[in-house]
């Protein structure tokens, strides 16, 4: 019976797209009638045209601009969902305030932090994407551009926001304890994210300053700046704790969903495990990256976690030649 009223709803929803782009109805009228989820399908071609054209005017097989749009597809997917959830039933929550609070917290972090990395200079492109285009004729390259990274990533960035369509159905003006709890669950892992991007920028930055000046700053040894990858502080127990931290923050507003609908499976799945999976294997390409570029990286992957913190894996210096000063 779930199913049969999921195949009606989802059907439905195809049919107001349909009218809209053919001028049936109007914009309005769409808004208004369709599921709030809905409507974020209204938008989203015009992310993926643009990523388009970005993959393919100017540089060739630039696949930056998804890198630089990827907290803002995100925010205003969450940002309309909100929003139609307040016009339609003419009211807003405490919670979904606090909600959208966290999740432009979560923006800015994503945003600051890809700035410090460089990704405004001009030319500026991610470790990973040469990896991703070697090998691949400029024919391959031309499809991936429009199947992975117009389309794919922009939907999977605006899917891992289903959750927070089930959060809303709930109805509830206040901010209940559950919804307390989840607040600060998903506060608690932005702030770890923020507190593991911090560590390894830091490393980041001592690590160029070695290499271009040949000073070894206080924190680091000279045998951890030549090795070149961090390995201090949770890094030391995870290979990707920033990683791990942005998995639970969307795997904490799925529960969050999962409960305020009693649901513990439910369709906003599709887009919280989607991402989950995206994740790791975005670990995965890193690190083939890594281990050809640094010699003790499988050593490193041999002692330490992936991503959630295993009894027994810890990185252990293998030996100290120089002090800190030296």
């Amino acid at each position: 019976m779930a199913f049969l009223v999921f195949d009606f709803f989802f059907w439905s929803q195809i049919e107001l797209l349909k009218q809209v782009f053919t001028f049936q109805i109007s914009f309005t009228e769409f808004y208004f009638q369709s599921y709030s989820f809905t409507t974020i399908y209204f938008f989203l071609p015009f992310f993926s045209f643009i990523v388009f054209l970005s993959c393919n005017i100017g540089r060739k097989n630039n696949f930056t601009l998804v890198d630089k749009l990827w907290s803002i597809i995100t925010f205003a997917s969450s940002v309309n969902l909100i929003v139609h959830d307040y016009l339609v039933y003419e009211s807003i929550s405490r919670k979904e305030i606090y909600l959208l609070a966290l999740l432009a917290i979560w923006a800015w972090h994503l945003t600051v932090e890809y700035i410090r990395r460089g990704g405004l200079e001009p030319g500026h492109e991610d470790h990973r994407w040469p990896g991703v285009k070697s090998g691949k004729s400029n024919i391959q390259l031309f499809f991936f551009g429009i199947a992975f990274v117009a389309i794919w990533e922009p939907l999977m960035l605006v899917n891992i926001t289903q959750p927070v369509s089930i959060i809303l159905e709930s109805r509830d003006k206040d901010a209940g304890v559950s919804d307390i709890f989840f607040l600060f669950a998903i506060a608690f892992f932005i702030y770890l994210e923020r507190v593991f991007d911090d560590v390894q920028q830091n490393y980041q930055n001592a690590k160029r300053k070695y290499e271009s000046l040949g000073e070894v700053t206080d924190e680091y040894t000279q045998d951890e700046l030549e090795r070149g990858f961090c390995t201090q502080g949770p890094f030391g127990f995870s290979r990707h704790p920033n990683f791990a931290a942005e998995q639970y923050i969307w795997l904490s507003l799925y529960l969050w969903g999962a409960y305020s609908s009693g649901r513990l499976i439910n369709w906003s799945a599709i887009g919280t495990f989607s991402f989950l999976g995206f994740v790791y294997i975005s670990a995965v390409h890193t690190e083939a990256h890594s281990s050809l570029k640094y010699p003790q990286y499988k050593l490193y992957q041999q002692s330490v976690a992936m991503l959630l913190p295993l009894p027994g894996y810890a990185w252990i210096e293998p030996v100290i030649t120089k002090s800190k000063n030296q």
